[in-house]
């Protein structure tokens, strides 16, 4: 497999946008999206530096069109279509919403999220500080940095190590694809 890294901007029209934004974050928006809380949203340690990483997570896959988390698969096949790009398996969804941090700016340990061939999707809910970041296989020379910001979609190889940085002053907010596809 070709590793690859695509940033994509305005590939949803602003109403559904804004309607993603909304079905997430906005508690009086029905329905709810069920979100749970932990400690640590990305990573398990006794490392100090990485200890502390709040946030609200939902792991989802579809299947099923009467679920909320069907509503946010429009995402992944919205840009699949848009970019002629067939989608054989949807592994999995993963909602992120990272709360600011005191430690801001901070990069979180680089992973992969699957150790399987896998294409990985990463939208931004809203913008942000904390950037993703993409890694070279040692997974100390960085490739690329990218800001999060309403709408934009960061489309790669699902074998490229990458992290989240922390937020300093807002709530950083995302959702995260795997899946296997195939380009026509």
């Amino acid at each position: 497999m070709e590793k690859f890294i695509k940033v994509f901007d305005n590939i949803l029209p602003k109403e559904l946008e804004d309607k993603i934004e909304s079905f997430v974050l906005d508690y009086n928006t029905l329905p709810h999206f069920p979100l749970y809380y932990l400690n640590n949203s990305t990573y398990s340690s006794s490392d100090p530096n990485f200890s502390l990483n709040p946030g609200l997570v939902n792991v989802f896959k579809g299947g099923d069109l009467n679920t909320p988390s069907d509503f946010l698969t429009q995402i992944l096949y919205n840009f699949c279509c848009k970019n002629n790009i067939i989608v054989h398996e949807f592994l999995q969804g993963r909602v992120f919403v990272d709360l600011p941090s005191t430690k801001p700016g901070l990069d979180l340990p680089p992973h992969i999220d699957m150790n399987q061939n896998h294409w990985v999707l990463l939208y931004y809910i809203n913008d942000s500080d904390g950037d993703t970041v993409l890694f070279e296989d040692d997974k100390e020379t960085q490739i690329q940095r990218v800001s999060p910001k309403k709408g934009r979609m960061v489309f790669f190889d699902g074998s490229i190590p990458h992290c989240g940085s922390r937020s300093a002053t807002n709530t950083r907010s995302a959702i995260n694809f795997n899946f296997i596809g195939e380009k026509l």
